[in-house]
């Protein structure tokens, strides 16, 4: 489409601790604006997310993470946690 910018978008994952192999929650999508700079990223929590047993306490800690992180993307998709991933949609 002409005259629109493509946004930069992230899928946040949380691993629990007792997670089989493989398994992850969706936590939210992180979605940057074109230019970053004119704005904060924007946070929309995943749907799934109210099946999980603290929906509450996963979405601040991606705020906090997002917050932390605000400078880059790539801040984000390069965080070496592991109960935090970041995939770009």
């Amino acid at each position: 489409m002409l005259g629109e910018k493509a946004m930069a978008k992230l899928e946040a994952r949380f691993h629990p601790p007792d997670r089989r192999a493989g398994t992850y929650i969706v936590v939210g999508h992180v979605t940057w604006p074109d230019p970053p700079v004119v704005a904060a990223p924007l946070i929309q929590a995943a749907p799934s997310l109210a099946l999980t047993s603290a929906p509450a306490t996963l979405l601040a800690t991606l705020r906090h993470l997002v917050r932390a992180n605000l400078r880059s993307l790539a801040n984000l998709e390069s965080i070496q946690n592991e109960y935090w991933s970041f995939v770009r949609l």
